[in-house]
């Protein structure tokens, strides 16, 4: 199950919770309300893009944890794409804090720390998977 269809679920198709990841000791904050569904704000199809690419692992009394390294994993040639357009930092020689700065980087986009034009350019690196072809690794 995505986070899209658990949020689709709840009463009143809104989500405000926080969600950790399956192997990093990290933790993503969700807060999506399904009425912006639709919105033309890149803020919100960021939000809602990302909802429908994440997985769902264990929903618990009080907790959900989600594979939110798992989604950066199979789609690492585009984070990395992004990272090398858009990051300072690559993190290129260690896998596992590219991983785990992409969770925290997550969380802060989610929580409105950058502007529209990341949002923007987070769709089309990772969620449309175009990289432009002389950006390829």
């Amino acid at each position: 199950m995505t986070l899209y269809e658990y949020l689709k679920l709840q009463q009143g198709g809104w989500i405000s919770a926080d969600t950790y990841d399956t192997e990093y000791d990290s933790i993503v904050t969700i807060d999506a309300d399904i009425d912006h569904e639709n919105s033309e704000d890149p803020y919100d199809q960021f939000t809602f893009a990302l909802l429908r690419s994440v997985e769902i692992d264990t929903i618990g009394k009080d907790t959900l944890t989600c594979k939110w390294s798992k989604f950066i994993e199979d789609n690492m040639e585009y984070f990395k794409a992004f990272t090398r357009e858009y990051w300072t930092n690559q993190y290129e020689d260690d896998e596992e804090e590219f991983i785990y700065q992409w969770i925290r980087e997550i969380h802060y986009y989610l929580a409105g720390y950058v502007g529209n034009s990341t949002y923007k350019a987070f769709i089309k690196f990772i969620i449309n998977k175009e990289i432009p072809k002389n950006d390829l690794p």
